[in-house]
């Protein structure tokens, strides 16, 4: 295993363990909420994320891969630039997000939403920036800490009756922690190396890195958003809407492991000149998928074990899931791109994908309501994947069996006994990648113990 791909599984361990604590953080939150407040109070607390994570979106799609990549190449004016721009598009994020809120009819909650999506984009911009730093250990901290704090701050109010605004002010608190965390960290750091200067080169290099980011960040990341926001105005009641919501967050959480790979690859990339993008695909293709295809065949009793309210379609989550493996493409494609600088190829691409999005969720969403939210989302991933794939020669053959191991699975589900179907699902997985070769029992092995003794090694970080 070359250099560049191990501190890339070594980066993407700490990504992932983020992630990890940040999904367990946010089921128990979700859960609870729901026991304790109701399907309407989790609708309503979804719309809330969802209007601020529109504004968020349509203000720093691009920002993040980008403020990574260039505190990466540039140090610390990188890094500086990253948090001008992140200051800047969280202040009118925040007016989005108070207008979207307000045309949502929830007018008692618009400062609410206005204050999550500012403090998503400034987290979302320091997040970026410690990655660029290569200080993996320090942003695994500060998305621990705000997940930790998500959960006790919206229980707890959820448990003396606050309802719906328990998870609102729940959600709230974690970019807020995020963000006073990150600051904390690189203002220390500004004070041993001094305030670099921020200049016109290094404020449009940014700019322009994330702007060439945007079409693709902004249909991937929007489509979540926007699919819930747009269906719940084309009819869908509260408790279907946060069906649909809960839903994209256990795919979401899924596809981090695979993400988070492309995440470190960025950074580690960009310092060592290398290319980790197509292995780390591989690796995160084989580590997720029989999680995805376990999760196909389970998915009526999670939903139901969350509330039973939420369990009416257990087919919109099955369909969502098999965007797994496109998921985790686009990302390492992302990645690819935003560590060779090419901006007019990440603009050209995430034009397509979002324009198939476009295309495909209003006539798909009022035919077959969330199913088609889902639907027009697996189709529209699918679609520029597989295109990404063929155009910067990313093998297409794991892609597929991926996807094909994970459609097999619903049958699975449909006729195999409940009690041993996820087992079977499993197994054929296993085998069917080991013969795809999508990896082989070496690297599984080599990934293993790696993960394994990152957890017990200080990590060596690169200077700002």
């Amino acid at each position: 295993m070359d250099k560049s791909l191990e501190k890339t599984i070594r980066g993407a361990t700490w990504i992932y363990l983020a992630s990890l604590t940040t999904t367990a953080t946010g089921f128990l939150f979700w859960l609870t909420i729901a026991r304790l407040a109701g399907a309407e109070a989790v609708g309503t607390a979804s719309l809330i994320a969802s209007s601020a994570g529109m504004a968020a979106t349509i203000l720093s799609a691009g920002l993040p891969p980008a403020a990574a990549r260039e505190t990466a190449a540039r140090g610390g004016q990188g890094a500086a630039a990253a948090i001008t721009i992140g200051l800047i598009a969280a202040a009118i994020g925040g007016i989005v997000a108070y207008i979207l809120a307000y045309k949502a009819g929830l007018t008692g909650l618009n400062v609410y939403a206005a204050l999550f999506a500012a403090s998503t984009i400034a987290s979302a911009a320091l997040n970026g920036v410690l990655l660029g730093f290569m200080m993996f250990r320090l942003q695994f901290a500060s998305i621990a800490l705000g997940s930790i704090a998500k959960l006790f701050v919206g229980v707890g109010l959820a448990a003396i009756g606050y309802k719906a605004l328990a998870a609102v002010i729940g959600l709230l608190t974690m970019p807020l922690t995020i963000v006073i965390v990150g600051t904390t960290v690189l203002l220390g750091l500004a004070t041993r190396i001094g305030i670099p200067r921020i200049t016109g080169d290094n404020i449009v290099s940014l700019v322009v890195l994330a702007a060439s980011n945007y079409p693709l960040a902004f249909s991937t990341q929007l489509f979540v958003f926007l699919s819930i926001y747009v269906y719940r105005l084309l009819g869908g009641s509260l408790e279907s809407t946060g069906s649909l919501y809960i839903s994209f967050m256990i795919l979401l959480a899924l596809a981090s492991l695979p993400t988070s790979l492309q995440a470190a690859s960025i950074p580690v990339g960009t310092r060592l000149g290398s290319k980790p993008q197509e292995a780390a695909l591989r690796l995160g293709l084989a580590a997720v998928t029989p999680l995805a295809v376990a999760l196909i065949v389970m998915a009526p009793h999670i939903l139901s074990y969350i509330n039973p309210e939420l369990a009416e379609s257990p087919n919109t989550l099955r369909i969502l899931l098999l965007a797994t493996s496109p998921l985790a493409t686009l990302a390492a494609a992302s990645s690819l791109l935003n560590k060779e600088a090419r901006p007019r190829s990440l603009a050209l691409f995430g034009t397509a994908t979002l324009a198939t999005i476009i295309l495909f969720l209003p006539p798909l969403t009022k035919a077959y309501n969330s199913e088609g939210v889902a639907t027009a989302f697996l189709i529209g991933t699918t679609l520029n994947a597989l295109l990404y794939a063929h155009k910067l020669k990313f093998p297409v053959k794991p892609i597929i069996a991926t996807v094909g191991v994970s459609t097999a699975a619903i049958p699975i589900a449909l006729y195999a006994p409940s009690a041993t179907a996820p087992f079977i699902a499993i197994a054929i997985s296993i085998i069917a990648m080991l013969v795809a070769r999508v990896v082989g029992l070496n690297e599984l092995n080599e990934l293993a113990q790696l993960i394994k003794n990152t957890s017990l090694r200080q990590e060596t970080r690169e200077k700002p």
